[in-house]
């Protein structure tokens, strides 16, 4: 709270909003100044090594058959091209998300470390298998992965998942330390830069204050999968005998329609993905994280992700109201920031005040009313489906006015750091 306290000091430029730059907020050395490039430079390549390293994708589907050898050559390539563009457009549909709405991102991790630990409790593995089992790393012989705990009674299954060593995963990971360190420095570097800017009273840009409220959720998004193997291609093979007593395959929500669409937005994750059938797929879809029975049996555990969803929610708003009182180039892109960053810190805390209230309702009136939880259940999706058309247009204007306000910059925010001033001298 009080870093935040005084980066809304450092952002506020030194004169109103809406009036003109002061005289004495020239850069008239440009030693000592920076250029716009490098301001949308450093916040672009913070974006993009922050999702680059910390999504982690599941285990994508087999790659096209490999035309034969004397296949024409463009048929060659079009299989090249094929396979290297499926892993990568599964990356980049993960990325997106994750800059579009991080928190969301940060609920999935944590819901994907939770069934982990889960599975790694149960079945006396590591975390590391764990995770390997619920982002389809495991297959049958017949290339189905096995996810759900019902295909892991499977008589054998386990034993064979328990001789293979974690080492043995971790070969299979493609992240480096190289990668991760490269994309940590430049993390901390733009952190450091804020609050450098924000000690010596250097105001900030929106896109800045943007970037900065990002990367804070990112880092949670990289701690809750770091021990989550990363770009997997190819699965394991578990050789074991087909098991016809297993019939929970199906790993969607088994009641009605409503609250499948309603378990889809809590999640936040695409409808398809709670359509998800093992017994027939070839990989977990790419918002996976584990069946229904898996998360019914966590108890109160499963709720430790939806609150950290809301709280890094509200964070991320509150990171934005930072700029409360910076200069904007017109009165209508001030009034939008500040009624975006407004709602976006507050509708999270709202949401989750709602969910608790209606699980505490259905609770108390359950006996009563039988009833009572399908029409909570009705109201509750209403209002979350119009509560999220207000959330994510709220988030696209913030992205909006972030870059709208490139166009007229107050000159302080050119003015540079003087790092001299933490070195120490005689």
């Amino acid at each position: 709270m009080l870093f935040l306290l005084a980066l809304a000091h450092a952002v506020r430029a030194p004169r109103d909003p809406l009036t003109g730059p002061a005289l004495d907020e020239t850069c008239t050395d440009i030693h000592n100044c920076r250029l716009l490039f490098d301001i949308l430079w450093g916040c672009l390549t913070t974006i993009f090594a922050c999702t680059w390293v910390s999504v982690h994708p599941n285990v994508p589907p087999p790659p096209p058959s490999r035309p034969p050898r004397d296949a024409p050559f463009w048929r060659q390539l079009i299989w090249r091209i094929k396979s290297a563009v499926g892993s990568l457009l599964r990356r980049l549909k993960l990325m997106l998300a994750a800059v579009i709405a991080p928190e969301l991102m940060v609920r999935l991790a944590g819901d994907q470390l939770t069934i982990a630990r889960a599975f790694a409790k149960k079945y006396d593995v590591s975390l590391t298998h764990g995770f390997f089992i619920c982002m389809g790393g495991f297959v049958d012989a017949h290339g189905h992965p096995l996810v759900t705990s019902e295909q892991l009674k499977t008589p054998g299954c386990i034993e064979a998942i328990q001789k293979i060593s974690e080492s043995a995963i971790e070969d299979k990971s493609k992240g480096d330390a190289l990668s991760k360190g490269v994309a940590f420095c430049q993390t901390l570097w733009f952190v450091v830069q804020c609050i450098a800017r924000t000690s010596q009273h250097l105001p900030l840009t929106e896109i800045e204050v943007a970037t900065l409220a990002f990367a804070v959720v990112n880092v949670f998004i990289w701690v809750l999968w770091w021990a989550k193997p990363l770009d997997v291609q190819d699965p394991i093979v578990i050789h074991i005998p087909a098991n016809p007593d297993v019939t929970g395959g199906l790993a969607t929500i088994s009641r009605g329609s409503l609250r499948k669409t309603l378990r889809a937005i809590l999640v936040g994750v695409p409808y398809s993905a709670l359509l998800f059938d093992p017994r027939n797929a070839e990989a977990v879809p790419s918002f996976w994280y584990g069946s229904e029975d898996d998360d019914e049996e966590l108890g109160s555990f499963k709720s430790l992700p939806i609150a950290g969803q809301f709280l890094l929610g509200a964070v991320f708003g509150s990171i934005h109201c930072a700029a409360w009182k910076a200069q904007f180039p017109s009165v209508y892109e001030l009034y939008l920031w500040r009624y975006s960053s407004a709602v976006i810190a507050g509708l999270p805390v709202g949401l989750f005040a709602l969910a608790m209230a209606g699980s505490l309702v259905s609770s108390l009136c359950r006996d009563r009313w039988p009833n009572i939880e399908e029409i909570l259940e009705s109201i509750t999706f209403r209002m979350f489906v119009g509560f999220g058309v207000v959330y994510v247009l709220a988030r696209l204007v913030l992205l909006a006015v972030a870059f709208s306000t490139l166009r007229s910059l107050p000159a302080a925010v050119f003015a540079d750091v003087d790092w001299t001033v933490y070195i120490p001298h005689l």
